[in-house]
């Protein structure tokens, strides 16, 4: 700001607004990142919290019954493990969108017997893979997470 002889206060100067606009572009291209890394964490967490509670409601239904729940259309609670939750985590949307879905039956080379909890969407790919960090080894192509090319799935087996 400069003063005129009457010591008025008149305006900014070009330079001083182009130094302002310059400081929070620097700012924003700062935050704005962060911000994103944020909500892509958070989105991982909840989902890891879902995907924990059900695999743990899966094994102990496995472990009490000696099976594995069955196939149910997505979002449907399969039968026999509404005792482990209040509610039914299968019928809201997930923290990524789509619903969570039961699969379940024999897989792979070795007839291993697990389930499956899989979730229909298709567009998160940074949330899934911190998922997949954090479940097993961060690869979404093979392991315990996996992209089956039209939804997720992340495999419940024995231990």
């Amino acid at each position: 700001m400069y003063l005129n002889n009457d010591t008025q206060l008149r305006a900014f100067t070009l330079v001083e607004l182009i130094a302002v606009i310059v400081v929070l572009a620097i700012m924003a291209a700062i935050a704005v990142p962060r911000y994103f890394d944020y909500t892509t964490r958070a989105r991982a967490s909840a989902v890891l919290r879902d995907v924990r509670a059900i695999k743990s409601a899966y094994l102990q239904y496995n472990y009490n019954t000696g099976l594995w729940p069955g196939n149910q259309n997505t979002g449907v609670l399969p039968p026999g493990l509404g005792v482990y939750f209040d509610g039914n985590p299968f019928a809201k949307p997930t923290p990524i969108g789509g619903l969570y879905d039961a699969d379940g039956g024999i897989f792979g080379a070795n007839t291993e017997v697990f389930s499956i909890i899989s979730i229909d969407q298709t567009a998160t790919t940074p949330v899934m893979t911190i998922v997949d960090q954090q479940i097993d080894d961060g690869n979404t192509a093979t392991g315990g997470v996996r992209w089956t090319g039209d939804r997720w799935a992340v495999f419940v087996r024995s231990q």
